[in-house]
């Protein structure tokens, strides 16, 4: 779990700077990791020295609540204020994506219905629905604003894409990526 950090945002002089500690050799190369988790240095024989550097990362036990709000929370006050948005979730099989963006399959089964029920293990994208949706209701009743909320959900698997808001009626798979449009994706 950690997010790129982006250009603007300072490294010098913040609690985001870091600084070394002991290596770690592996068999694809050299690894050392900052203090604060704020980079990470790989050094591979085959690929050379390449610097990574992140404005947030968070252990395996971080809870989802604060990885929301330093992820995703700043994407979704974007989307309430006017902006489109999208959230990437990124990593080899296994790594916890899933777990990341919907918590627990029993998380995930109490945010089906009319609502979206969170409890403390609720993922990335509950808490996204349940902050979104809240927002339309205040505006709704304190300013008789309509609003229009639409989300797609995708799954891109090598070349294959998934609609994970499938309903049933016609294929679920949409079929090998070909360019940058996916098209028939469920709203």
């Amino acid at each position: 779990r950690a997010r790129e950090r982006a250009a603007e945002e300072p490294l010098e002089g913040s609690d985001l700077a870091s600084s070394a500690v002991p290596a770690v050799s592996t068999r694809a190369g050299v690894v050392a990791v900052g203090e604060s988790g704020a980079s990470v240095v790989v050094c591979a024989p085959t690929i050379g020295l390449r610097e990574f550097r992140f404005t947030a990362t968070f252990g395996a036990k971080a809870e989802q609540a604060a990885v929301y709000e330093r992820s995703l929370r700043p994407l979704v006050v974007d989307l309430l204020n006017g902006r489109s948005g999208c959230l990437l979730c990124f990593g080899q099989t296994g790594s916890g994506k899933t777990f990341t963006m919907s918590g627990p399959d029993e998380a995930a089964a109490t945010s089906l219905g009319m609502g979206v029920v969170l409890d403390g293990a609720a993922g990335l994208v509950p808490r996204a629905l349940r902050e979104l949706l809240d927002a339309r209701d205040a505006r709704r009743g304190a300013h008789n604003l309509a609003s229009e909320i639409r989300v797609s959900f995708v799954e891109v698997y090598g070349d294959d894409v998934t609609d994970l808001l499938h309903d049933g009626d016609g294929p679920a798979r949409i079929g090998a990526w070909r360019g940058v449009a996916a098209r028939a994706i469920a709203e």
